[in-house]
């Protein structure tokens, strides 16, 4: 007897809904495993020290032509190029109240809780909603690291989060971003060979 031909039969809807789950529950699991088995691959390749994946560029010809050697000088060449290819930053224009005013604006109740102070589970619930593969921090820690040591973190990563809503002030390192930048060559020479 199938739930199509009787749509009402409540043990065939509980066999259809476990059957379900069970399905949903294994497709997650092999999806985790799948997930765990390519970052354990990538950081594999990068324990094992190859060529391709921790390698140094000592010299790089510039937009000119000229060989530019040592990491400062390298460095210099790759952000003019990129700098260039990418344009420069473009300021900001100032606040328009009047363009402000036909807008949606918070009531004084909403204007007021935003000046709650958060707590340490608004802050727990915030990292714990970070996915744990995306990329790790200038430190090298993700979001994993300090779910899983959060008994130890949280106070520390609570006061930090609380000291910036109180100075307005941030780490300088924060938010910055590891440019890696990977050669279409075996032995790049130019800008563009990456």
């Amino acid at each position: 007897m199938s739930l199509q031909a009787s749509p009402n039969n409540e043990q065939l809807k509980l066999a259809e809904t476990q059957a379900r789950e069970h399905y949903t529950s294994i497709i997650s699991s092999a999806l985790a495993i799948i997930k765990q088995q390519c970052k354990a691959e990538w950081i594999g390749y990068g324990d094992a020290s190859t060529r391709k994946l921790e390698s140094y560029v000592y010299e790089l010809k510039d937009e000119k032509g000229r060989v530019q050697q040592g990491f400062p000088e390298v460095a210099r060449v790759l952000q003019s190029f990129y700098g260039s290819l990418l344009g420069p930053s473009s300021p900001t224009a100032p606040l328009n109240p009047q363009i402000i005013a036909m807008g949606s604006t918070l009531s004084l109740e909403q204007q007021m809780d935003l000046c709650t102070p958060f707590t340490r589970d608004n802050i727990k619930e915030a990292l714990f909603s970070i996915p744990g593969i995306k990329s790790p921090e200038l430190d090298g820690f993700n979001s994993t690291f300090f779910k899983a040591t959060w008994d130890i973190t949280g106070p520390l990563v609570c006061q930090a989060i609380n000291q910036f809503f109180q100075t307005a002030q941030l780490s300088p390192n924060f938010g910055k971003t590891k440019l890696v930048l990977l050669p279409k060559i075996q032995n790049p020479t130019e800008t563009k060979d990456f």
